[in-house]
């Protein structure tokens, strides 16, 4: 059964989350219940109260009305069941009475039934797939028949009635194992000639690719059965309400909650342990030297953590899980105990508790280097996402500070060209990109912010001078999002650097906040039924331009492959309008004559390096691929594959340099690189070096700013 069970726990566009400055505090006041009991009617709090703040609070809500109960009654059963594989349109049918109803349930006029009855479908057709996969899967399959699979759900109908359903399905299952076993078929040929190497039959290499399947099948049925219960799918019904209002308001329930707290400020409290999947729960893959699980001396790395429970209540099983789904149960509030239980190396078992401290992921904050070429130095500054501390805004690690920091060292080593890499930065808090926009412009509005109301404010970098005058690239992609599309927009609305990169950004121009939607525990932050992230403002640039669905377009474009995804702004059909507001007085950058200068050769480079050309050509190539339905002939197929993998094999090879780029550790970071206690973490970092040190689209960047004397 192809079932993306993390996306539907929570249908979330990654770290596409932009938060106010005001994320910090929560705008409205509730009970204060240190210990929540227990809620009967915990379903119709939950959605009375999401709904109030839509209404109150969202930036452009929609009538929930009957058009809005027809959304919602399909986009669940869509979530379900992206494949197309659970539910057939007889089962539709069976529920056509709800399908204008929904607003009804929503709006509290009636009952909460819908997703009731959607879940009993799923739960019985999850039960007939897993005994239909594994009998088909218990014989061989023929891959002689001339047949065909259409990868691309949305460009097909749900099944007719069962019987076309369960076809749909054997060919998934078909589809998926000639995948594996024509891999198997290439990994037999490549070895071949390999010394000691015994190569199996055909029909055992079909057989292990089966077996493959059954294997991955069996755990994702698993992971829905003990996962997947009735309150997550209460939490994806009220998260795809608040998804159409808009696809970056969301409901979080508390650990979901907790979670983006957690990817914000790069802290979260834990036990300090990095854990890899293992089909027997999670496997300790290293363990932080300082950290609760390194001080207890007793889980070290290769143990396997089996079951979690919190504090003295009872264990959960944990086998089966996504990593993800495992840390979050691992993680809590600071000074709590979790118990792990325990499979040690030796085959033995323990019952372990350990108290939540402080980690730190320092891993995410800014880093830098530099970078030598044609005998300059530029250096480079990544930066993941506009984090800040959560807990103390004016405190350690907040990304503006850091990037300062960053700078500050890199121009005590003479550096006076600059690279700021916001590849696959999904945006962050509001505040910070306002601070590190200052660290370039002398003073002026960064950015515009309109309210439902039409209210228009300005934010302004009101700090004299500027920490960093020599010259300045971004570097952007598609998933370059939120603050980071201001940061970018600010840049070239200024003149005040290059923004290189794929043809435009995300595209995201909408702002978010955090509403609770139960009590909070004042002591903890914490609420009992988690909360709201609400679309409650569009940002716009300074020039009045937003960037919702138009994103920022690249002074200098390069291709890349996340190009062929679709996955911006503009292709959810869900997402705000763009529109446009007065512009702003703002001085551009003194030198912005030289920006323009800059900007046009930059262009005529990449115009010139008929690498980008082929590779702009091949990836139109793949994307047509992508669009193929795919031939369930093994001959077939390896046409079809040998043509893809020919075409993404010419790719890499046009991507790769000649000669990888000599890249500098700067001195201040020396020992973190080479001399990190935590050996695991030294050995990442290094791995981070050694990928940009062939990072071709680095290179053109820094020869573009190489060029200029």
């Amino acid at each position: 059964m192809l079932l993306k069970f993390k996306e539907i726990i929570m249908k979330n566009k990654g770290k596409l989350v932009l938060l106010s400055i005001f994320l910090i505090g929560f705008v409205s006041i509730f009970f204060n219940s240190k210990a929540f009991k227990p809620d009967p009617d915990k379903e119709r709090r939950i959605l009375s109260r999401v709904i109030e703040i839509i209404k109150q609070e969202h930036y452009s809500p929609k009538p929930i009305d009957d058009s809005f109960s027809k959304i919602i009654f399909y986009r669940l059963i869509e979530s379900m069941d992206e494949s197309k594989t659970l539910f057939s349109q007889q089962d539709i049918n069976g529920l056509s009475s709800f399908l204008f109803s929904v607003d009804d349930e929503i709006n509290g006029t009636k009952p909460i039934q819908f997703v009731n009855e959607v879940s009993k479908i799923f739960n019985d057709k999850a039960n007939t797939n897993n005994m239909f996969n594994i009998k088909l899967l218990s014989e061989p399959i023929d891959f002689t028949v001339d047949e065909f699979f259409e990868t691309q759900e949305d460009k097909i109908p749900y099944s007719v009635d069962e019987n076309q359903r369960l076809d749909r399905l054997r060919k998934n299952i078909k589809y998926q194992v000639l995948v594996k076993y024509q891999q198997e078929l290439e990994d037999r040929e490549k070895n071949k000639n390999t010394k000691d190497y015994v190569a199996k039959t055909d029909a055992e290499l079909e057989q292990k690719a089966r077996e493959s399947v059954l294997k991955n099948m069996n755990r994702n049925y698993n992971r829905i059965k003990n996962q997947f219960n009735d309150d997550k799918k209460f939490d994806l019904f009220v998260n795809l309400i608040c998804e159409t209002m808009d696809p970056h308001s969301s409901y979080l329930p508390p650990q979901e909650k907790r979670a983006l707290q957690e990817s914000l400020s790069g802290k979260f409290y834990g036990i300090g342990a990095l854990l890899g999947y293992s089909e027997e729960g999670m496997k300790i893959s290293s363990v932080q030297p300082g950290g609760p699980a390194w001080k207890s001396g007793q889980l070290l790395a290769n143990d396997i953590i089996m079951k979690v429970a919190q504090g003295d209540g009872d264990f959960v099983d944990i086998t089966g899980f996504e990593v993800t789904d495992a840390v979050k149960l691992i993680r809590g509030e600071k000074g709590s105990i979790v118990r792990l239980y325990i499979k040690k190396q030796n085959g033995t078992f323990v019952t372990l508790s350990l108290i939540r401290e402080e980690i730190v992921q320092d891993e995410v904050y800014a880093r830098s280097v530099i970078v030598e070429k044609n005998n300059q130095k530029v250096g480079y500054i990544r930066l993941q996402e506009f984090y800040f501390n959560y807990d103390n805004p004016n405190g350690d690690h907040n990304c503006a500070a850091d990037v300062a920091t960053e700078i500050t060292k890199l121009k005590s080593e003479k550096v006076d060209k600059i690279i700021i890499d916001l590849r696959y930065n999904g945006g962050g808090s509001l505040n910070e990109v306002k601070k590190m926009i200052g660290l370039f412009i002398d003073q002026g509005p960064v950015v515009q912010v309109r309210d439902r109301n039409g209210k228009i404010y300005n934010l302004d970098d009101t700090e004299n001078g500027t920490l960093f005058n020599g010259d300045l690239a971004v570097m952007v992609n598609e998933y370059s999002a939120s603050a980071s599309e201001i940061f970018a927009a600010a840049i070239q609305d200024y003149k005040r650097g290059l923004i290189i990169g794929s043809s435009s950004t995300f595209g995201k121009g909408t702002v978010q906040r955090p509403y609770p939607v139960g009590r909070i525990d004042y002591s903890t932050g914490e609420t009992d039924l988690g909360i709201v992230k609400l679309t409650f403002q569009k940002y716009y640039r300074i020039n009045g331009a937003s960037v919702q669905k138009k994103g920022v377009i690249s002074d200098i474009v390069i291709p890349d492959e996340a190009e062929i995804y679709k996955n911006k702004e503009s292709d959810d059909k869900y997402a705000l309008a763009w529109d446009e507001i007065r512009s702003l007085n703002y001085q551009m950058y003194s030198n912005n004559s030289q920006v323009q200068t800059d900007i046009t050769k930059g262009l005529n480079f990449v115009k010139k390096d008929t690498t980008f050309s082929l590779i702009d050509h091949n990836l139109k190539f793949l994307e047509n691929q992508a669009e193929k339905v795919i031939p369930l002939n093994l001959n077939q197929y390896k046409i079809f594959v040998k043509e893809t993998n020919s075409t993404i094999s010419q790719n890499n090879a046009l991507l790769k340099l000649k000669q990888a780029m000599k890249i500098t550790v700067l001195k201040e970071d020396n020992d973190k690189f080479y001399n990190n206690p935590d050996k695991p973490k030294q050995e990442r970092y290094q791995a981070w070096l050694k990928a940009l040190e062939n990072d071709k689209y680095i290179d053109v960047v820094c020869e573009i700013l190489a060029k200029n004397k």
